[in-house]
């Protein structure tokens, strides 16, 4: 906004933009009156918020670094990634890893953009990757499940990266008010005069 203002006073001083119409998109339609609906806006933005806190609150984000909203970086966990000959549907494969008593999985099916083969990624809890691979294998042989990686995050570190993922975003929640506030409070005008 800054950087915009400055260069549309600098154009002006030049003498080189003369006027500049930002309604030319609404030509067609110039007595649209979006100044009329602005409480049926403010009333859809509120509504979707306070659905989207509900539904962080529902889903346990308020048990900071537990809940089901935070994934494996923030509780800490285990992600293996597989390759595999035949491709088994992700129903199987959740049935498979609830009745080996890991309920709490998520199961992906990947292909990286460079237009390699499909991998399958399971996320699990911490210390349950060992177990996984040897199970999937035996319950679905014709699949040839390989393991071609496995990452783990531990539980301190995982509250680590939640604590800096808060302060990056309280971080740029103060620039953002920031940079929208700093025109307000500069009293950024152009001169018509000019």
């Amino acid at each position: 906004m800054f950087v915009t203002r400055w260069t549309f006073d600098w154009l002006a001083a030049k003498g080189w933009l003369k006027s500049f119409n930002m309604l030319h998109i609404f030509r067609h339609l110039p007595h649209v009156n979006f100044l009329g609906v602005w409480k049926i806006a403010f009333a859809i933005s509120w509504a979707l918020i306070i659905a989207g806190m509900v539904s962080f609150v529902n889903r346990g984000g308020l048990d900071v670094g537990k809940g089901k909203v935070y994934g494996i970086d923030f509780t800490g966990g285990d992600t293996v990634t597989m390759s595999f000959v035949q491709r088994v549907d992700a129903d199987k494969l959740r049935n498979a890893l609830n009745a080996a008593g890991l309920s709490e999985s998520y199961i992906q099916y990947q292909r990286s953009l460079s237009g390699g083969s499909e991998v399958l990624s399971v996320k699990l809890p911490e210390g349950a990757a060992d177990k996984v691979v040897p199970d999937l294998q035996k319950s679905f042989p014709e699949a040839q499940f390989k393991a071609i990686g496995t990452e783990r995050v531990g539980a301190v570190v995982g509250k680590e990266l939640l604590k800096q993922a808060l302060w990056a975003v309280a971080a740029s929640l103060i620039a953002i008010m920031i940079y929208v506030g700093f025109p307000v409070l500069a009293n950024f005008r152009t001169d018509s005069a000019r």
